[in-house]
């Protein structure tokens, strides 16, 4: 599915769901990202199951480790964002997987459809965009907290512009939703100009939203997101 359409979200109240802990010996989240590094990945894996990181040297003490740590068990691994296709790479990834008790199971999300299901045998599940009552309750469960009457009317007159900028992304509503509580939403003008729909493609509209929640933010809070991204 599309950026921003839930997959991430979806996987996680999977994973922390009751039933789930309980079946599952182990449960592993790992999330991939644009760099698909097999050995940071085995590392994060360790640590996720173990809450210790481990200060191993190579790739193969790495697998023997996870193989130790999921054998005799049933194990639940959450892949997130995965892009690479490297078949390569994957058959590193996934060798130390086949010690698992019968019944565990590999998660993956990916906004590539033909990555879903290519290395893990599975039925992939393709998340749909939201309906206009969706998105907006979403916008409303975000932007009309504390908001006086006044407020939620104009809202409710821009309803249209607003599910239509969405288009049907939860985050995309979400963000929406919290530009509102920054926004005096008595600037009709400026409100005019955040939903003019500028008919991106599909994962466009999303970014030129999480855009414009980052730039109403201030200026110290801007500062975070340099820092952040020294950190892989």
């Amino acid at each position: 599915g599309m950026g921003g359409g839930g997959k991430t979200t979806l996987a996680q109240v999977v994973y922390n769901h009751p039933v789930v802990t309980k079946h599952f010996h182990r449960r592993i989240w790992a999330y991939a990202s644009h760099r698909f590094d097999v050995f940071r990945l085995i590392t994060n894996m360790i640590e996720t199951a173990t809450g210790c990181r481990p200060h191993l040297k190579t790739l193969e003490a790495l697998q023997r480790k996870l193989e130790e740590i999921l054998k005799n068990g049933r194990f639940l691994l959450v892949l997130d964002d995965v892009w690479d296709k490297q078949e390569c790479l994957w058959e590193v990834l996934l060798k130390p997987l086949n010690c698992g008790l019968r019944g565990s199971k590999v998660i993956m999300t990916t906004r590539n459809r033909s990555e879903a299901g290519t290395h893990v045998p599975t039925t992939p599940i393709e998340l749909g965009v939201m309906s206009n009552d969706e998105c907006w309750s979403i916008f409303e469960n975000h932007a009309l907290a504390g908001a006086s009457p006044g407020d939620c009317n104009r809202l409710e007159m821009m309803r249209e512009k607003i599910v239509k900028k969405a288009q049907g992304v939860p985050l995309a509503a979400k963000a929406l939703g919290g530009l509102a509580m920054s926004i005096r939403l008595s600037k009709q003008r400026r409100w005019n100009d955040l939903l003019k729909n500028e008919q991106e493609e599909d994962g466009e509209n999303i970014i030129s939203v999480l855009k414009r929640s980052y730039q109403q933010l201030p200026a110290p809070l801007k500062q975070c997101f340099p820092y952040c991204g020294l950190f892989p």
